[in-house]
Protein backbone atom coordinates (compact mmCIF):
# COMPACT_ATOMS: atom_id res chain seq x y z
CA UNK A 1 0.00 0.00 0.00
CA UNK A 2 2.44 2.64 0.76
CA UNK A 3 4.47 1.78 -2.24
CA UNK A 4 1.11 2.95 -4.07
CA UNK A 5 0.88 5.98 -1.67
CA UNK A 6 4.72 7.11 -2.78
CA UNK A 7 3.87 6.65 -6.38
CA UNK A 8 0.69 8.37 -6.80
CA UNK A 9 2.19 11.62 -4.36
CA UNK A 10 5.48 11.37 -6.67
CA UNK A 11 3.07 11.51 -9.76
CA UNK A 12 1.51 14.42 -8.82
CA UNK A 13 3.98 16.46 -7.27
CA UNK A 14 5.63 15.91 -10.73
CA UNK A 15 2.64 16.91 -12.69
CA UNK A 16 2.44 20.42 -10.68
CA UNK A 17 6.13 20.74 -10.86
CA UNK A 18 5.83 20.69 -14.67
CA UNK A 19 3.12 22.49 -15.15
CA UNK A 20 4.96 25.01 -12.92
CA UNK A 21 8.16 24.88 -15.23
CA UNK A 22 5.77 25.37 -18.24
CA UNK A 23 4.41 28.18 -16.76
CA UNK A 24 7.56 29.62 -15.96
CA UNK A 25 9.05 29.39 -19.59
CA UNK A 26 5.57 29.92 -21.53
CA UNK A 27 5.35 33.45 -22.23
CA UNK A 28 8.88 33.30 -24.12
CA UNK A 29 6.59 30.81 -26.72
CA UNK A 30 4.54 34.12 -27.67
CA UNK A 31 1.14 33.23 -28.99
CA UNK A 32 0.31 30.32 -27.71
CA UNK A 33 -2.70 31.02 -25.40
CA UNK A 34 -4.58 27.84 -26.03
CA UNK A 35 -1.97 26.42 -23.87
CA UNK A 36 -1.04 29.50 -21.64
CA UNK A 37 -4.82 29.43 -19.90
CA UNK A 38 -5.14 26.21 -18.54
CA UNK A 39 -1.90 26.41 -17.15
CA UNK A 40 -2.43 30.02 -15.32
CA UNK A 41 -5.58 28.40 -14.21
CA UNK A 42 -4.23 25.42 -12.68
CA UNK A 43 -0.99 27.25 -10.93
CA UNK A 44 -2.21 30.50 -10.18
CA UNK A 45 -3.31 29.96 -6.63
CA UNK A 46 0.18 28.97 -6.01
CA UNK A 47 2.27 31.65 -8.23
CA UNK A 48 0.36 34.35 -7.73
CA UNK A 49 1.39 35.19 -3.85
CA UNK A 50 4.86 34.48 -4.94
CA UNK A 51 4.95 36.86 -8.00
CA UNK A 52 4.69 40.17 -5.40
CA UNK A 53 8.56 39.29 -4.61
CA UNK A 54 9.59 37.55 -8.01
CA UNK A 55 9.47 39.53 -10.70
CA UNK A 56 9.49 38.48 -14.28
CA UNK A 57 13.00 38.54 -15.72
CA UNK A 58 13.72 38.16 -19.30
CA UNK A 59 10.38 37.15 -19.87
CA UNK A 60 10.57 34.34 -17.89
CA UNK A 61 7.49 34.38 -14.78
CA UNK A 62 10.37 33.34 -12.16
CA UNK A 63 7.80 32.96 -9.28
CA UNK A 64 6.56 29.80 -10.76
CA UNK A 65 10.30 28.20 -10.09
CA UNK A 66 10.11 28.83 -6.07
CA UNK A 67 6.49 27.68 -6.29
CA UNK A 68 8.28 24.51 -8.02
CA UNK A 69 10.95 24.31 -5.20
CA UNK A 70 8.06 24.31 -2.64
CA UNK A 71 5.98 21.54 -4.21
CA UNK A 72 9.28 19.33 -4.31
CA UNK A 73 10.09 20.35 -0.72
CA UNK A 74 6.63 19.34 0.16
CA UNK A 75 6.48 16.37 -1.30
CA UNK A 76 10.03 15.60 0.01
CA UNK A 77 8.53 16.06 3.47
CA UNK A 78 5.10 14.06 3.22
CA UNK A 79 7.43 10.60 1.19
CA UNK A 80 9.47 10.81 4.88
CA UNK A 81 6.34 10.93 7.10
CA UNK A 82 4.59 8.05 4.99
CA UNK A 83 7.71 6.32 5.51
CA UNK A 84 7.71 6.52 9.21
CA UNK A 85 10.67 8.95 9.20
CA UNK A 86 10.76 11.68 11.84
CA UNK A 87 13.00 14.08 9.64
CA UNK A 88 13.06 16.27 12.89
CA UNK A 89 14.44 13.54 14.78
CA UNK A 90 16.99 11.58 12.56
CA UNK A 91 20.33 12.39 12.41
CA UNK A 92 21.52 13.46 9.16
CA UNK A 93 18.40 14.65 7.72
CA UNK A 94 18.19 17.96 7.68
CA UNK A 95 16.15 20.77 6.21
CA UNK A 96 19.50 22.03 3.83
CA UNK A 97 19.41 18.93 2.42
CA UNK A 98 15.92 18.02 1.62
CA UNK A 99 16.22 21.00 0.20
CA UNK A 100 19.53 20.00 -2.42
CA UNK A 101 17.26 17.14 -3.04
CA UNK A 102 14.29 19.39 -3.83
CA UNK A 103 16.13 21.38 -6.36
CA UNK A 104 17.51 18.71 -7.80
CA UNK A 105 13.80 17.12 -8.91
CA UNK A 106 13.23 20.70 -10.18
CA UNK A 107 15.87 20.74 -12.42
CA UNK A 108 15.78 17.14 -13.55
CA UNK A 109 12.06 18.27 -14.40
CA UNK A 110 13.23 21.54 -15.89
CA UNK A 111 15.91 18.93 -18.17
CA UNK A 112 13.27 16.56 -19.00
CA UNK A 113 11.22 19.62 -20.20
CA UNK A 114 13.62 21.16 -22.48
CA UNK A 115 14.53 17.85 -23.76
CA UNK A 116 10.95 17.18 -25.08
CA UNK A 117 10.61 21.19 -25.84
CA UNK A 118 13.17 20.87 -28.64
CA UNK A 119 12.44 17.08 -29.86
CA UNK A 120 8.66 18.13 -30.46
CA UNK A 121 10.24 21.30 -32.24
CA UNK A 122 12.66 19.08 -34.63
CA UNK A 123 10.24 16.40 -35.32
CA UNK A 124 7.19 19.38 -36.35
CA UNK A 125 9.45 20.79 -38.06
CA UNK A 126 11.00 17.74 -40.21
CA UNK A 127 6.90 16.83 -40.69
CA UNK A 128 5.77 20.47 -40.79
CA UNK A 129 3.34 20.30 -38.25
CA UNK A 130 0.92 23.11 -37.22
CA UNK A 131 -0.69 23.53 -34.26
CA UNK A 132 -0.19 25.66 -30.28
CA UNK A 133 1.93 23.12 -29.12
CA UNK A 134 4.12 22.70 -32.18
CA UNK A 135 4.25 27.03 -32.21
CA UNK A 136 5.05 27.51 -28.45
CA UNK A 137 7.64 24.10 -28.91
CA UNK A 138 9.11 25.90 -31.47
CA UNK A 139 8.95 29.65 -30.12
CA UNK A 140 11.06 27.73 -26.87
CA UNK A 141 13.35 25.51 -29.10
CA UNK A 142 14.80 28.74 -30.79
CA UNK A 143 15.24 30.46 -27.30
CA UNK A 144 16.79 27.60 -25.83
CA UNK A 145 19.15 26.99 -29.02
CA UNK A 146 20.41 30.55 -29.54
CA UNK A 147 22.92 30.36 -27.66
CA UNK A 148 24.28 27.14 -29.15
CA UNK A 149 23.68 28.66 -32.93
CA UNK A 150 26.15 31.34 -31.57
CA UNK A 151 28.75 29.07 -31.30
CA UNK A 152 28.15 26.26 -34.04
CA UNK A 153 27.15 27.44 -37.35
CA UNK A 154 25.00 25.35 -39.62
CA UNK A 155 27.56 22.48 -41.45
CA UNK A 156 26.59 21.70 -44.83
CA UNK A 157 23.34 23.28 -44.67
CA UNK A 158 22.53 20.77 -41.56
CA UNK A 159 21.57 22.20 -37.94
CA UNK A 160 23.60 20.11 -35.33
CA UNK A 161 22.34 22.31 -32.24
CA UNK A 162 19.48 20.52 -31.41
CA UNK A 163 21.19 16.98 -30.93
CA UNK A 164 23.99 19.12 -28.78
CA UNK A 165 21.76 20.57 -26.82
CA UNK A 166 19.77 17.14 -26.18
CA UNK A 167 22.56 15.96 -25.43
CA UNK A 168 23.96 17.99 -23.14
CA UNK A 169 20.57 18.17 -21.64
CA UNK A 170 20.35 14.52 -21.47
CA UNK A 171 24.23 14.46 -20.01
CA UNK A 172 22.67 17.02 -17.28
CA UNK A 173 19.38 15.07 -16.52
CA UNK A 174 21.46 11.54 -15.57
CA UNK A 175 23.59 13.76 -13.00
CA UNK A 176 20.98 15.02 -11.53
CA UNK A 177 19.32 11.93 -11.21
CA UNK A 178 22.05 10.08 -9.63
CA UNK A 179 22.13 12.87 -7.27
CA UNK A 180 18.65 12.40 -6.61
CA UNK A 181 19.37 8.59 -6.48
CA UNK A 182 22.45 9.37 -3.64
CA UNK A 183 20.37 11.29 -1.26
CA UNK A 184 17.34 8.81 -1.73
CA UNK A 185 19.31 6.32 -0.33
CA UNK A 186 20.35 9.23 2.37
CA UNK A 187 17.64 10.17 2.93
Amino acid sequence: MLKYQLYTLDFFASLLILVLVLRMIIRLAGGAQAIITPILLLTDWLVRPLARIFRPWRGLETAALPAALIVAFGQIIIELLLRGITFWKQPGITLPTIGVRALLQVTEIILQTATVVIFIAVLASWLRLQGPLVAAATGLAFWMLAPIRRLIRPIGGIDFSPLIAMFLLLLAGQACRDAIALLRNFL
